[in-house]
């Protein structure tokens, strides 16, 4: 799984986490001993995982394992808790109550020893039962296994709270693929550099866009896919230099950042992603009549890199379309091309920046000028 992207801090105090938000869920911090399924913090970081940065606990021995950056399972000794990583676990999700009934798809079966890859005190949600009636579930290393009555030491019980149902995704959302999906996918693996969202299905499935991948003639294939094999890109991942989007602004609303010389709806390049001073991610875009233009990535949507972006050069004869100085419509030339487009008009003659200009004719085509 590698480190975990999509960790949102809820609660900081004096520097120390102390609450986050994984998945949909809240996590809290505990001193208590780590079991799998909790979240744990790297504070120092070695070769294969990054400081500072999550991880979801995969399995228990005399260590706290995790999946690393490499794909591997290492982790700390047991008892270096607190002084190289620190443990998050879920709130809310271990309230469970014993059964009396036959075990059903949905329950959770709990080991009363260590067993063939699964740890003690652990709840395994039951995905299955077999013709013996004997319990399937996902074990430590993320294998299929099986809690044989006949042979293992185990109970089963029901959820007391029920698991929020909350997606993972919504539409519209930019995605990329985990390392898991190799092998499991032939296009929507790894060489797929964006995704987008564009049905939320049901079972956590959900229908994926491709947008970017290594294979160009892939782009615009769809899929079904598992959410729990993808994660949410990265503002870097999504706005690389030379994507081009368009400013998509709701009715009524301005950009955070202020128009600029732009209008709703103009489609730019983007040229680089910055933070700002209280660690922001801002969109530097390149618009026909405003270049360097910044934006929040709220506001900006990726089109098809088909879409051709307008070029003005000085002596181009152009009408402007945006609501600018009262002169929508006029006809005017291009006298100067920079950061904006600026031009000139008549009646009344005086230069301009322009926010929208559409091109009548082309400096190069003519006539008068050559």
């Amino acid at each position: 799984m590698a480190k975990l992207y999509d960790v949102k801090v809820l609660d900081m105090v004096d520097g120390e986490v102390k609450k986050i938000e994984y998945d949909g869920h809240v996590y809290v911090k505990t001193s208590a001993p780590a079991q799998v399924g909790d979240v744990m913090l790297e504070v120092r970081g070695t070769s294969t995982r990054t400081a500072d940065a999550f991880y979801k606990v995969e399995k228990l021995d005399d260590y706290v394992r995790v999946s690393d950056d490499r794909n591997g399972l290492h982790g700390w000794v047991k008892e270096q808790q607190g002084d190289y990583f620190y443990i998050f676990r879920k709130v809310g999700d271990s309230q469970f109550r014993k059964i009396d009934r036959k075990p059903a798809v949905g329950d959770y079966v709990k080991f009363n020893e260590d067993c063939w890859d699964a740890s003690a005190g652990v709840y395994y949600e039951i995905i299955g039962i077999d013709e013996d009636g004997d319990l399937e579930f996902i074990d430590d290393v993320g294998d299929e296994n099986i809690a044989m009555f006949e042979h293992d030491d185990f109970e089963v019980f029901e959820k007391v709270v029920d698991k929020p149902n909350k997606p993972k995704f919504k539409v519209g959302d930019y995605i990329v693929p985990l390392p898991e999906t190799n092998g499991r996918y032939r296009i929507t693996n790894t060489e797929m550099k964006l995704g987008v969202v564009k049905r939320i299905m049901s079972n956590k499935r959900i229908e994926v866009e491709v947008l970017n991948h290594e294979n160009k003639r892939e782009k615009g294939y769809t899929a079904y896919v598992e959410e729990r094999y993808f994660r949410h890109a990265t503002e870097e991942e999504i706005f690389n230099p030379g994507t081009k989007v368009r400013l998509n602004i709701p009715e009524g609303k301005r950009p955070r950042y202020g128009w600029g010389y732009v209008e709703n709806g103009v489609i730019g390049e983007v040229r680089r992603v910055v933070v700002g001073r209280l660690g922001e991610k801002k969109i530097v875009v390149d618009f026909p009549c405003n270049g360097k233009w910044y934006g929040d990535p709220s506001e900006l949507v990726i089109v098809n890199d088909d879409v051709e972006i307008p070029k003005y050069e000085v002596g181009d004869i152009v009408r402007i379309v945006g609501i600018h100085h009262g002169r929508k419509g006029m006809i005017g030339e291009v006298s100067w091309v920079d950061d904006h487009v600026s031009v000139l008009t008549k009646k009344p003659e005086r230069v301009d920046e322009a926010e929208a200009v559409e091109l009548i004719a082309k400096a190069s085509d003519r006539f008068d000028i050559k």
